[in-house]
């Protein structure tokens, strides 16, 4: 911000009881939460009392630029010694091993055909779902559908794909989309501009990534555009550990408060 010329107010996290509020939260949004992270609700008061009515967010930025299947189509497109130079390299900036990496890469690089087998053999309807419901809007054929029917011709653009369009991605816009509006707020996400979807989509998986650097081509974007301590950082803030800390809570509690009806 200080960089932009811009002003800015810091937000210190909390780790406040998350079944607070949460009556009232459920009736705004109309929907199972995906998260009852109370921070979001504190945050949301706050830009009230900043009169913001408008925020852009970063949503979407995982899904569209992230290496997700990159690693795959090296398996089937790339020599074995640019596979395993790639490899090591992306499990050097993730902090985990070779091994991880590498497993995961050859799992996603397997045909999509074995894979709609097993999940026809292996795939049951979970227990907890009203089988009549599950008869009636046909639950195990959508299961079983691949999300994503249009072909691409590489690994990467179709994970793109599947991430950015994923059900459960879109229930949680929806539901943050109702929350904004339950406090008279307007979100736009400008990662999600369909122009700049079209174009990620567009790019050869080959020039996706580059020495196993998380998000290449938006560091790429953004060279003399954010300063460089931010563009080239390999972490980013969230709320898990707060929401983390807030859960352990609740669980230790002697004796435990009655969770009726949650």
């Amino acid at each position: 911000c200080q960089a932009a010329g811009i002003p800015h107010w810091e937000f210190t996290g909390t780790c406040d009881d998350p079944l607070q509020g949460l009556d009232e939260l459920l009736w705004e949004v109309e929907s199972p939460l995906v998260s009852t992270d109370r921070n979001k609700s504190v945050l949301t008061a706050r830009l009230h009392s900043r009169h913001c009515r408008v925020v852009l967010t970063g949503e979407g930025g995982d899904h569209l630029l992230d290496e997700d299947g990159y690693l795959a189509d090296l398996v089937v497109r790339a020599s074995p010694a640019r596979f395993l130079r790639e490899t090591k390299q992306f499990a050097a900036w993730y902090g985990v091993s070779a091994g991880e990496i590498g497993a995961l890469a050859l799992q996603d690089a397997l045909p999509l055909a074995p894979k709609m087998w097993a999940k026809r053999i292996l795939r049951r309807i979970p227990p907890w779902i009203n089988p009549k419901l599950a008869k009636t809007c046909g639950l195990r054929r959508r299961m079983l559908t691949p999300r994503v029917p249009i072909p691409f011709p590489s690994r990467c653009q179709t994970v793109t794909c599947q991430d950015t369009l994923s059900p459960y991605f879109l229930l949680k816009l929806e539901l943050a989309e109702r929350d904004a509006a339950s406090a008279g707020r307007e979100t736009w996400y400008p990662l999600l501009d369909s122009r700049l979807v079209e174009f990620i989509l567009s790019i050869p998986w080959h020039h996706r990534c580059h020495q196993g650097e998380r998000k290449w081509l938006l560091r790429q974007a953004m060279t003399g555009v954010l300063p460089e301590p931010v563009r080239l950082r390999q972490g980013k803030g969230d709320w898990t550990q707060g929401m983390d800390q807030a859960l352990a809570a609740l669980c230790r509690r002697d004796p435990p408060e009655p969770l009726a009806n949650r």
